[in-house]
């Protein structure tokens, strides 16, 4: 080994700063690009952050930044779960106010949504494609006056004019005084009554459906608020983004209250309700309701009943075909019940025999 490197080892071995490589610490500090070497082995960055022989660095304000970007904080222990995360909050991306056409965006496929109109349809929303804002302004009439309830718990499913009238509470929830519903199927009759959004309860998802890109927390988070196509708003990147709600009708227990399970007795009693119903051929009136011979029932021969709606005239097809469910299943009770007891008599006759 010749002088040299027995000094260098010598050095090192010594932890004597700069005297492996013939150099002072300073020139050290000025090969590493300004970076300097302190007499622990520490390396101090020109951001004043503090590189350890172990790979940790020591930000200014006592943070420490592990090599696997792990955070920890000096009084706080380490959670592998908690990884840095990119800036690409909705604050940094999305303008505070409706962007101009063909402006720079950064974020490809990021949808911002503005105003405040009841009709969620008819605010305007920028989106970026291929760098640039495209602007969706969506051409709505004017509201009609309308003497709003107190409160979304006053005016839901009550009677109300005039109709296409809405109402705005805290939390943007919604009420529309409307005769029409979308599931299972399309309809408007009867009295316009106020269909209310239903405030989303879970942990992390605002109450009403938010506007795209407005700020969220939880990625990956999805929030529903009704069913079908835009029925939900899922978490990325610190924005909201649109997605599909459950399948219609809904379904989900959120949405529902007061749920009773029923007995098989109670199963059973609707299945000889519905063996009862009789099924009838006929034509619409009203040729814009259906043309040609229909199959179905008579909705004033099954009176009060879950597969119709008198008060509107129409049939509950989610309620009809629950209770055929109901009816199936105890078929299937009875069926057991029979394949049972015939067993029972195969054996009696082989003993017999």
């Amino acid at each position: 080994m010749n002088l040299t490197k027995t000094l260098a080892a010598v050095c090192m071995a010594l932890l004597i700063p700069g005297c492996e490589t013939g150099r002072t610490a300073d020139e050290d500090a000025t090969v590493a690009g300004d970076s300097k070497v302190v007499s622990d082995s520490k390396v101090v960055k020109p951001d004043g952050k503090v590189v350890k022989p172990d790979g940790k660095v020591v930000k200014p304000d006592g943070k420490v930044v592990k090599p696997d970007s792990k955070v920890v904080k000096p009084d706080s222990k380490v959670k592998p779960d908690i990884m840095i995360q990119p800036d690409i909050s909705p604050a940094a991306v999305c303008p505070k106010s409706l962007p101009s056409a063909g402006g720079a965006c950064k974020l490809q496929g990021l949808a911002c949504q503005y105003g405040t109109d009841p009709r969620r349809k008819c605010r305007p929303v920028a989106t970026c494609v291929y760098g640039k804002w495209q602007i969706t302004t969506p051409k709505c009439t004017g509201l009609p006056p309308v003497k709003c309830p107190a409160t979304l718990n006053d005016a839901k499913l009550k009677k109300c004019t005039p109709k296409d009238a809405y109402c705005a509470y805290k939390g943007d929830l919604i009420c529309h005084c409307t005769n029409c519903v979308a599931y299972p199927i399309p309809n408007c009759s009867g009295d316009p009554i106020w269909r209310c959004d239903v405030p989303n309860t879970t942990k992390n998802c605002p109450a009403g459906k938010p506007n795209l890109g407005t700020p969220c927390l939880q990625t990956g988070k999805k929030c529903q608020y009704h069913c079908g196509f835009d029925g939900a708003r899922e978490c990325k990147g610190g924005a909201w983004y649109a997605a599909s709600g459950t399948p219609c009708p809904i379904s989900s227990r959120r949405a529902k209250k007061e749920i009773v399970y029923l007995s098989k007795n109670d199963g059973d009693a609707i299945a000889r309700k519905l063996l009862k119903v009789k099924l009838a051929t006929y034509r619409y009136r009203d040729p814009s309701n259906g043309q040609g011979r229909k199959l179905g029932f008579i909705l004033e021969d099954v009176g009060r009943s879950y597969a119709g709606d008198p008060a509107r005239g129409r049939v509950d097809i989610y309620g009809y075909t629950s209770m055929l469910l109901a009816t199936v299943q105890a078929q299937q009770r009875t069926i057991m019940k029979l394949e049972k007891q015939i067993k029972a008599l195969q054996k009696t006759v082989k003993k017999r025999r």
